[in-house]
């Protein structure tokens, strides 16, 4: 009898001659396969694979790369490569004056209508464009670029528009419009349409309602509702500005500034106007959003809310400009706007920026170049340039001392 032990070994002995045997097998059956000498490898079946193989694709051949191969260095974006990737704008177009949004874009406009000769500087004013020479004005032209030179003859323009909202200019004791190629009297009433700062400002800026009126009693002002007459501010201010956004301001002799609702309602009488009325008291005197600025007697400035409460401002951050409802805010580690939700429109990362005006707002960066963004806090315009203009009338004037001057139009679509 076979012990348990002796029939293990012989189990073993047997499973590793079977193996062996498999694989000398399958060794033999793969050499006689690519030899084509298995015994139902006969000629017919031999030329029927060649055949197969003739229609098999070609395999792309890849080329693994080399350490030699280097891309390309990205495209840095100078303000000629923006300039020369804008729309040209054709000379009938005409820019526009409304607040650049989803149908605005902006164009390049040619100077060849324009005689610049060297050294010559190019401003632009209540959308009128001034050539200078000289510290002299050479020329002026109009947003359709038509030359007016001639017909402004004598004339200043101002930074006050008529109900139409057209620019107004002087000349000696008349106000007058540019219309149709012809100087009109000006549609102008100093009471309703001051806007109490003396800075361009676009044509929206300014109340132009109707329905309500400033008007004067023994040398003081107030504001009365055009439908009945009846008195809205009694005149006892030394200035009284149009309705806007449901409300209006009063300024006092003293300085003092009084927010009114539209019905007559004095709400607030705790705060100053601005000691200037350059474009640094832009905010003043209107009220948009349900947001006007206001001046402490410690020379602090504040946000009004239309309750009367104080609009809350980031810590560090003092107010520069208010327009379009976005608050230009600058710190000492930079600026930025603000939107009236009280949410930044942009970070405060840039080193200076202008209030908004038609819905854009020149920005400065650390390297001091120029640009422009939206409402959005979009950029519009990369800082790339060494002067840049605000946007007036839907033009802007733009410079790099290796290009020179360029004009962009802001149009709608």
């Amino acid at each position: 009898m076979v012990s348990d032990k002796r029939k293990h070994i012989l189990r073993q002995t047997f499973q590793y001659t079977g193996a062996v045997a498999l694989i000398a097998c399958t060794a033999l059956i793969i050499a006689g396969f690519r030899s084509g000498s298995l015994p139902f490898m006969d000629d017919d079946y031999l030329e029927a694979v060649k055949e197969a193989e003739k229609e098999k694709p070609e395999q792309p051949t890849v080329e693994e790369p080399t350490d030699t191969e280097v891309s390309p260095p990205p495209v840095v974006e100078t303000a000629d490569t923006f300039i020369s990737g804008l729309d040209r704008v054709g000379k009938s177009a005409v820019p526009s004056e409304g607040v650049y949004g989803s149908r605005s874009y902006l164009a390049l406009r040619s100077l060849s209508e324009l005689s610049l000769a060297d050294g010559a500087e190019l401003e632009v004013h209540m959308g009128y464009l001034t050539v200078k020479e000289d510290g002299k004005v050479a020329a002026v032209y109009d947003r359709s670029m038509k030359d007016v030179t001639a017909l402004l003859n004598g004339c200043t323009v101002t930074c006050l528009r008529d109900a139409s909202g057209r620019p107004v200019f002087t000349r000696g004791e008349e106000q007058l419009v540019l219309d149709n190629g012809a100087l009109l009297p000006a549609e102008y009433d100093a009471l309703s349409r001051s806007q109490g700062i003396d800075c361009e400002t676009p044509y929206y800026y300014v109340s132009h309602s109707e329905k309500y009126k400033v008007f004067e009693e023994n040398g003081k002002y107030g504001l009365l509702r055009t439908e009945d007459g009846e008195t809205v501010i009694p005149a006892e201010y030394a200035a009284v500005y149009g309705e806007s956004g449901g409300f209006a301001v009063a300024v006092g002799s003293d300085r003092s500034l009084y927010l009114y609702s539209a019905d007559g309602e004095l709400i607030n009488g705790s705060y100053l106007a601005s000691e200037v009325n350059d474009g640094t008291a832009v905010g003043y005197y209107f009220v948009k959003d349900g947001l006007t600025r206001a001046c402490t007697e410690y020379g602090e400035e504040v946000v009004l809310r239309t309750d009367g409460s104080v609009f809350a401002l980031p810590s560090g951050y003092k107010v520069a400009g208010y327009s379009d409802g976005a608050l230009l805010l600058k710190g000492e580690n930079g600026c930025g706007f603000m939107g009236s939700n009280g949410r930044w429109i942009c970070d405060p990362d840039y080193a200076d920026a202008l209030p908004f005006c038609e819905g854009l707002a020149v920005v400065k960066n650390s390297d001091g170049l120029y640009g422009m963004i939206d409402l959005a806090g979009n950029t519009v315009i990369p800082c790339l340039f060494e002067r840049l203009s605000s946007c007036s009338d839907g033009v802007i004037v733009a410079y790099t001392s290796t290009s020179g001057y360029c004009l962009i139009n802001k149009l709608e679509s």
